[in-house]
């Protein structure tokens, strides 16, 4: 009897495997995975105290939401460890940097990021309710 219920059960689980398997493949070849990516850009200088803190909450918060999300962060030029705990944090992450160029063209209007970005600017007033997880 319990090898009975064992065998169905493990069927069950088999058969839900196969069809969530077979829907991430269509979907897939369909190209519609990776289009529901969030992206932050995260302008920065000097902020070696804050920006892995900023980073792994960023990561943390939607993998437990199960989306995917990309981050720039974008450097003024910092001498301090803001480039090298960034660089880090490449190596496991969807991340990139990007130099002090790239905010002198958003900020005279040029479109370098999407529509749906959220700016995190860890150089002025730090607004905290900006970042996921507070």
């Amino acid at each position: 009897m319990i090898s009975g219920i064992l065998t169905i059960i493990g069927v069950y689980a088999l058969c839900a495997l196969i069809v969530h398997v077979s829907h991430y493949f269509h979907l897939k070849k369909k190209g519609e995975i990776g289009l529901h990516k969030v992206h932050y850009v995260i302008i920065s200088y000097q902020n070696e105290k804050l920006i892995e803190w900023v980073l792994r909450s960023i990561f943390f918060f939607f993998w437990l939401h199960g989306k995917e999300v990309k981050i720039t962060v974008v450097d003024k030029g910092s001498t301090d460890d803001t480039l090298a705990i960034t660089s880090r944090m490449i190596l496991h992450k969807d991340l990139q940097i990007k130099s002090y160029q790239m905010i002198e063209e958003y900020q005279t209007g040029k479109k370098i990021f999407d529509e749906n970005v959220t700016v995190i600017d860890l150089t002025k007033d730090i607004r905290l309710q900006n970042i996921p997880l507070l």
